[in-house]
C-alpha cells in the first residue's frame, strides 16, 4: 500500500513539477530581461517592490491554501462545492484588504519604488478567484500544469514587447497583473464547469471555524516568509538598491528551486492526508522517502549551483552584475535544506500540528533574521547570504525533527 502511495505522489508532484519547472524557467527569463534593461537600480526598485507585495499576498493566503489543500483532500463532491464558496467569500474580503493596504503603503512610500507598488496592488484583484490549491486537493493535476506555463508565457511575452529601457520600470507590475487574470480565469473556468449548477445553491459566506486551522499556519508562514525575504529587504535599507538587485540577480535562481519544492509540497500534503485518513501507520514511512528524495535532489541542485554559478551568471546578466556570481556561489546552498524545510511543515500541517509547530517556527525565523543581520554588518553581501543559508539549515533541522517525532505519534495513535 505505501509503494500505491509513493507512485501516486511520484505522479502527480511529476506533472505538476514539470510546468512548475517551465513555469520557474520563463519567469527566471523574465527577471533576466528585467535586469538587463531596467539595470540595477531600476531592477532593484521592482524586486523590493515585489518582495513586500509578495510578502502581503502569502502571508495573508498561505495558511489559508495550506487548509484549503487539506479540506479538498478529505472532502467529498458535495463538501467540495461548499468549500468553493467559502473559498472565493474569504479571498473577496482579503483581496479587497490587501488592495487597500499595498495602496496605503504605494502612497507613503516616495519616489518609483511607491508608484510601483501601486500598481502592483492591482494584482490582487484577479486572486479573488485563485482555486489552485483546490486542485491540489482534488490531484487534479494537469490543468494545474498549463496554469502556470500559460501565464509565464503571457508575463513574458508583455515584457518582450514593453519593457526595452531603465523608463519601462512602471510596465513590469502591470504586465504581472495581465498575466494573473488570465490564468486564474483560465483555472476558474475548469473548476466552476467540474462543480456545475450545484455550486450557485450554496449559500455564500465565511465560515470562520473551517479557516480556524488558517491562522496558526499563516503566522508560521509569515515567520518563515520574513526569514526568506530578510536579506533583500535590509540590504535596500542599509546598502541602498543596487545592492538589493546585485542580491536579488544571485538569489533568482535559488529562489526558483525553493518555489519548486514549495508548491511541490502542496501535492505532498494532498497525498499525506489521503494517507492520514487511511492508514496513519504509512505516513512517516512516505514521510520519510519524500525527504529523502528531498534531501537527494536539494543536494544535487546546490552541487550543480555551485559549479554552473559564474559561468551562468555571465552569460545571462550584462557586466554590471557580474559580481553576483560570487554570492550565488554561497546561496547555491540553500537548495540543499530548503526541500527538507518545506516537506516537514506540510506533514506537521497534514498531522493537524500547526499550532504546535508555532513556537519553532518563529523562533528559528527570528534567529535567521539575527543571523542576516549580523552577516550583512560583517561582510555586507556575502553576509547577507551566508546568514540566509545557515537559517535555512536551522529552520529545516528543527522542522524534520518536530514532524518525524508527530508523524511517529500518529502511527502508534498516541495523543501529542
Amino acid at each position: 500500500m505505501s509503494r500505491h502511495h509513493i507512485t501516486l505522489l511520484g505522479r502527480h508532484m511529476g506533472l505538476v513539477g514539470f510546468g512548475n519547472a517551465i513555469s520557474k524557467l520563463l519567469m527566471f527569463v523574465a527577471n533576466i530581461w528585467i535586469a538587463n534593461h531596467l539595470l540595477e537600480q531600476g531592477y532593484g526598485i521592482v524586486s523590493v517592490a515585489f518582495a513586500i507585495v509578495n510578502y502581503l499576498s502569502l502571508v495573508a493566503f498561505s495558511g489559508v491554501d495550506t487548509i484549503t489543500t487539506r479540506l479538498a483532500a478529505e472532502a467529498d463532491e458535495n463538501r467540495l462545492r461548499q468549500l468553493t464558496v467559502h473559498l472565493y467569500a474569504l479571498r473577496l474580503v482579503m483581496c479587497i484588504l490587501l488592495i487597500a493596504v499595498t495602496m496605503i503603503a504605494g502612497i507613503c512610500v516616495p519616489g518609483k519604488l511607491g508608484m510601483v507598488l501601486l500598481l502592483y496592488s492591482l494584482s490582487f484583484v484577479p486572486q479573488i478567484f485563485y482555486t489552485v490549491h483546490l486542485f491540489y486537493g482534488a490531484e487534479w493535476s494537469w490543468p494545474v500544469t498549463l496554469y502556470f506555463i500559460g501565464g509565464r508565457v503571457v508575463y513574458v511575452g508583455l515584457l518582450l514587447v514593453g519593457v526595452s529601457t531603465p523608463g519601462d520600470i512602471y510596465v513590469v507590475p502591470l504586465a504581472f497583473g495581465a498575466a494573473i487574470l488570465v490564468e486564474n480565469a483560465f483555472l476558474l473556468g475548469l473548476w466552476l464547469r467540474r462543480m456545475g449548477t450545484g455550486l450557485y445553491s450554496i449559500r455564500a459566506g465565511i465560515s470562520f471555524t473551517l479557516w480556524k486551522a488558517a491562522v496558526p499556519v499563516t503566522f508560521s508562514n509569515a515567520a518563515l516568509l520574513l526569514h526568506e525575504n530578510a536579506a533583500i529587504v535590509l540590504l535596500y535599507i542599509f546598502a541602498g538598491s543596487s545592492a538589493a538587485g546585485m542580491y536579488n540577480a544571485s538569489y533568482r535562481l535559488v529562489y526558483i528551486a525553493i518555489s519548486l519544492a514549495t508548491l511541490a509540497s502542496y501535492v505532498f500534503l494532498a497525498r499525506i492526508s489521503r494517507v492520514l485518513k487511511e492508514s496513519k501507520t504509512q505516513a512517516l514511512h512516505v514521510f520519510r522517502i519524500a525527504c529523502l528524495i528531498a534531501v537527494v535532489l536539494g543536494v544535487c541542485g546546490s552541487v550543480a549551483g555551485f559549479l554552473l554559478a559564474r559561468p551562468v551568471v555571465e552569460l545571462l546578466y550584462v557586466p554590471a552584475f557580474l559580481p553576483s556570481a560570487g554570492l550565488l556561489v554561497l546561496a547555491v546552498w540553500q537548495m540543499a535544506a530548503a526541500p527538507v524545510r518545506v516537506m516537514s511543515f506540510q506533514m506537521l500541517n497534514a498531522c493537524h500540528r500547526q499550532t504546535a509547530a508555532l513556537p519553532l517556527i518563529v523562533a528559528g525565523s527570528i534567529v535567521s533574521v539575527i543571523l542576516i543581520s549580523g552577516g550583512i554588518w560583517l561582510r555586507g553581501m556575502n553576509g547577507a547570504v551566508l546568514g540566509t543559508v545557515a537559517g535555512e539549515a536551522l529552520l529545516a533541522g528543527l522542522l524534520f525533527t518536530m514532524a518525524n517525532y508527530y508523524a511517529k505519534a500518529e502511527g502508534r495513535g498516541l495523543q501529542c
